[in-house]
């Protein structure tokens, strides 16, 4: 009777461990997120967690928070899937393979990739292509 009591006791105990949540953000970053209407990924970015949702709904990003946003969006990526969101973003691939071009941007993307991932996403200024 006393191991069958231990036996269950030690599964209670490793399934309550194994259902309980690991949040990767801490609460009050979480309600700021919630309260703010940010998420992480444009967190500081093209949104501020110190203003309202109201507010940040009211701000219009500037073209180089919605570039840093893009950047931040393809780096680390696969080089397909990278290119792909680009793509969908309006920007072109040139002549180089590792050059995107967007008319009117004003700017153009230098992309390093390594193993088939971007590694790095640089901003240069329009060159007039």
């Amino acid at each position: 009777m006393k191991t069958k009591i231990s036996t269950a006791l030690v599964l209670l105990l490793m399934s309550s461990a194994a259902s309980t949540s690991a949040y990767a953000i801490s609460h009050n970053y979480r309600a700021q997120l919630e309260r703010s209407g940010c998420t992480e990924v444009n967190a500081g970015v093209t949104c501020d967690i110190n203003k309202t949702r109201a507010q940040n709904a009211a701000h219009t990003p500037t073209k180089a928070q919605q570039l840093q946003a893009l950047i931040y969006r393809v780096e680390g990526m696969p080089v397909d899937i990278a290119y792909g969101r680009l793509r969908a973003a309006g920007w072109k691939q040139s002549a180089d393979p590792t050059l995107f071009i967007k008319p009117g941007e004003g700017a153009s993307l230098r992309i390093t990739r390594e193993d088939n991932r971007i590694t790095k996403v640089a901003i240069q200024p329009d060159d007039g292509e």
